[in-house]
């Protein structure tokens, strides 16, 4: 049997903060490892070192193709950095190249401490050679640069926050020929003009090496939402420098983020002014964002410039193009934080998850049981008056009833999921969920009683209810009694 006071105090347990905790390794390494193909004029597998004496002697090459350790030989492929030739990121390969078709293992033979990146690799040469013949790298703007929600790293104890700034987004296009080998592609974006800030997406993880902002051929440039002058110009550097001895230069690309649109440097404003825009772009990032954000104000710790219940459940209503975990996420932040009632936007959210709850597909279920759990948590975690936070839970959770007592009598198992960044709050069992609507849930007082003294399947659930819904009820106080105490010495289910 669950036992009754573990998890009626898990109830009102709040998810610990994902705090930030930094260990830093040494960026030394195989930077691509995990490419296990390399086209059949490849030049070496690229070393990241801190060494600038580093020998080929240094590594053990072995070979399917060839008995024997093979003799290793060196090279260093041009980044496009001013300044003298770079001696930290070097190619690897055996006297006399790769043969194709051969696997290759290839291992740094002084290792004493861990790295960053690992110090074996091995991968296979491809038959074929790429081409790389006048192929040409472009950058292309994505759109008018724009005040929006950008992970930046924070000092506020976590690693990072949502945080308004002006944000040009911007892509690189890469040939054909390199889209086999695209994992390995070497980045560099150069920016002149007006002085913006190097984005550091948290405060522990910087990029890996020669990747982009955001990953793939994704970029940014920045700066900061109150500030934003910066008139600047772009250039790109990309190459396989598996095969190529240069990085190859982009196009150039102008802009302003003086010129951003929005005028909102705050989050609960940001998702505002996008959704007065209809632009999608604009509203998916404000609404897959928001919830990360440090929304607090700096007088009342309330958003003076929230979107409306009306504007939200407007949304909701129209959210096609935006995925339905931002569409839920920004609902329950902006429910969160409104100081007025709530009790339309928390019944229009708790309504979009509850058609779900009634679905006869299980993983359908499973899934809001899930989002219905961490829009609990969020209120509970965040909320910022505990009179309001109680009316939010309540009103969400009151359309979900129906599906939620019913689901609790016939037996249905939760989903489990550990907690994490994406989903923080701890799962609660339907008991703790039906429970927490308060005197939204009295009209179920009967069955849930009924459920209690029945089946010993759902008997935990219902008295979980039962004792956060009328804790002073005698026929409740009852029923606790007959619960067997923990004991620290207990074993039995």
């Amino acid at each position: 049997m669950i036992r009754f006071l573990i998890a009626l105090s898990a109830a009102f347990a709040l998810s610990p903060a994902w705090a930030c905790s930094c260990m830093s390794l040494p960026e030394t390494g195989f930077v691509h490892a995990d490419l296990k193909r390399l086209p059949a004029n490849a030049r070496g597998t690229l070393f990241l070192t801190q060494n600038e004496k580093l020998q080929p002697s240094a590594f053990l090459i072995v070979s399917d193709a060839q008995p024997g350790p093979l003799k290793a030989q060196l090279s260093w492929p041009d980044l496009g950095v001013k300044g003298k030739p770079q001696r930290y990121l070097a190619r690897v390969e055996p006297v006399g190249g790769f043969k194709p078709g051969a696997h290759y293992t290839i291992r740094y033979m002084n290792s004493k401490e861990q790295w960053r990146y690992p110090a074996q690799t091995d991968f296979f040469i491809d038959a074929e050679p790429i081409k790389l013949d006048g192929a040409n790298h472009q950058l292309v703007l994505d759109g008018a640069p724009a005040r929006e929600l950008l992970q930046l790293e924070t000092n506020s104890g976590m690693c990072s926050s949502q945080q308004p700034a002006v944000v040009q987004n911007f892509h690189y296009e890469l040939p054909a020929a390199y889209q086999q080998y695209k994992s390995a592609i070497y980045y560099r974006s150069d920016f002149n003009g007006d002085p913006v800030p190097h984005y550091f997406g948290a405060l522990c993880g910087d990029r890996a090496f020669g990747a982009t902002a955001l990953g793939g051929t994704r970029e940014i440039v920045y700066n900061r939402c109150e500030t934003p002058k910066g008139r600047v110009s772009i250039q790109g550097w990309a190459g396989l420098l598996e095969v190529e001895d240069h990085a190859r230069p982009t196009n150039i690309l102008n802009t302003d983020l003086g010129a951003a649109q929005g005028q909102s440097c705050t989050a609960f404003g940001i998702l505002k002014e996008a959704l007065a825009t209809h632009d999608r772009q604009r509203i998916s990032n404000a609404a897959c964002h928001i919830s990360g954000a440090e929304y607090a104000g700096r007088n009342s710790g309330l958003p003076d410039d929230s979107p409306t219940a009306a504007e939200m459940l407007d949304f909701a209503r129209n959210s096609a193009a935006t995925p339905r975990a931002c569409v839920l996420a920004a609902m329950t932040t902006v429910l969160t934080h409104m100081p007025e009632p709530a009790e339309q936007l928390g019944q229009g959210l708790g309504q979009i998850i509850g058609s779900d709850l009634a679905s006869t597909d299980v993983a359908k279920v499973d899934t809001a049981l899930i989002e219905l759990t961490q829009s609990v948590g969020y209120i509970s975690m965040n909320g910022w008056r505990e009179k309001n936070e109680a009316q939010q839970i309540q009103a969400m959770l009151e359309p979900t009833l129906p599906a939620l007592v019913k689901l609790l009598m016939s037996s249905h198992t939760m989903p489990r999921i550990a907690p994490s960044p994406e989903h923080p709050a701890p799962m609660m069992s339907l008991g703790e969920l039906i429970g927490h609507a308060g005197d939204k849930a009295n009209r179920y007082i009967p069955e849930l009683l009924a459920a209690a003294e029945s089946s010993p399947a759902i008997s935990d659930d219902a008295i979980i209810a039962l004792s956060m819904i009328a804790p002073n009820d005698p026929r409740v106080q009852a029923l606790q009694r007959t619960i067997k105490p923990l004991t620290l010495d207990s074993t039995q289910p």
